[in-house]
C-alpha cells in the first residue's frame, strides 16, 4: 500500500465518521423541530376558545374547560422541558461535530499537500512520470 493509498483511506474513514456526526445532529434537528411543532399546537389549542358566550357549551360551562387548560398547561411543561433537555443534547453534538470536523479537514490538507508534492516531483523529473 502506498502513502497516497494511505491518505486516501484517511480521507475517506474521516469523511465517513464527519457524515455519520452530521446524519446525528441531523436527526436531533428533526426532533427539535417536532417538538416546536407539537409546543405550536397547544399553544393554537389553548388561544382557540368560544368568541362569545352564546358560543360556550354544555362541557364548558361545567367546567370541564378548566381541567383541559390544566392539562393543557402541563403538557406544555413537560414539552418545554424536553425541549431544554433536547437542546442541550443538540449543543453537546455540535461539540462532538467539531473534532471529526477537523480531522477530516486534516486528512483533506495531507492528501492534497501528498498530491502537490507528487506533482511538483514529477515536474523535477526528466521524464515527467510521476511514480
Amino acid at each position: 500500500m502506498t502513502r497516497r493509498d494511505d491518505f486516501a483511506g484517511l480521507v475517506r474513514l474521516t469523511a465517513a465518521a464527519f457524515d455519520a456526526a452530521q446524519a446525528r445532529l441531523a436527526g436531533l434537528r428533526r426532533r427539535e423541530a417536532e417538538l416546536r411543532e407539537m409546543m405550536a399546537a397547544l399553544e393554537s389549542d389553548r388561544r382557540r376558545g368560544p368568541r362569545s358566550e352564546s358560543e360556550l357549551d354544555p362541557a364548558r360551562r361545567a367546567g370541564a374547560d378548566l381541567l383541559w387548560q390544566r392539562w393543557v398547561d402541563g403538557r406544555q411543561t413537560a414539552l418545554n422541558l424536553e425541549m431544554a433537555r433536547h437542546r442541550t443534547v443538540i449543543a453537546q453534538a455540535r461539540e462532538d461535530l467539531k473534532p471529526v470536523f477537523g480531522r477530516r479537514e486534516a486528512a483533506r490538507r495531507l492528501f492534497e499537500a501528498d498530491r502537490a508534492a507528487r506533482r511538483r516531483a514529477a515536474l523535477r523529473r526528466p521524464d515527467g512520470q510521476c511514480r
